[in-house]
């Protein structure tokens, strides 16, 4: 995931949902609790409707989607996940175009496994890619060890060796 030149989200795979180019319309369903959830959490929606606790009964709010905006205005994690066919990459895209669009945040890596022997490639990843983005806004260090070390807390500066960054990416063992 990046940026182009014109500062345009950039996904590497054909896009599926509207909102991010594609052309499955998935984003906007008015039935899909995921995304109203989502919605909630980055200030689209007010409130989130969930289905009813008994047949007949109205419609209940969410209380977790509504409690707070802290996702966009303190940061944080989004964590998407879910059985196989449930929307994960279309939700994906959408909460990534939202976030770049309508609230100025960076796009980084996310990732869905990793191969045996490189547990660690996800997160090598995502620090590369973090870091990669902050350049746009930061002075970093062009090795990606001594700009990690220059925005982590000291307290984890022994961890970022373990992260192989003078390794490309598939041969750290």
């Amino acid at each position: 995931i990046g940026l182009t030149l014109d500062n345009a989200l950039c996904l590497p795979w054909q896009t599926r949902c509207t909102i991010a180019g594609g052309k499955d319309p998935i984003d906007r369903l008015s039935t899909w609790e995921q995304l109203h959830k989502c919605q909630a959490l980055l200030g689209v929606r007010e409130e989130v409707l969930l289905a009813p606790l008994h047949p007949g009964c109205a419609p209940r709010v969410d209380p977790a989607a509504n409690a707070s905006k802290d996702l966009v205005s303190k940061g944080g994690v989004l964590l998407i996940c879910g059985q196989p066919g449930m929307g994960k990459d279309e939700l994906s895209e959408y909460v990534t175009q939202v976030c770049h669009d309508s609230h100025g945040m960076v796009p980084v890596f996310g990732s869905g496994r990793a191969r045996p022997g490189q547990e660690l490639n996800p997160i090598r990843e995502l620090c590369l890619s973090s870091l990669e983005g902050l350049r746009h806004t930061e002075l970093l260090p062009t090795d990606p060890s001594q700009a990690l070390k220059k925005m982590v807390d000291p307290a984890y500066h022994s961890l970022i060796p373990l992260l192989e960054f003078d390794l490309q990416v598939g041969e750290a063992e």
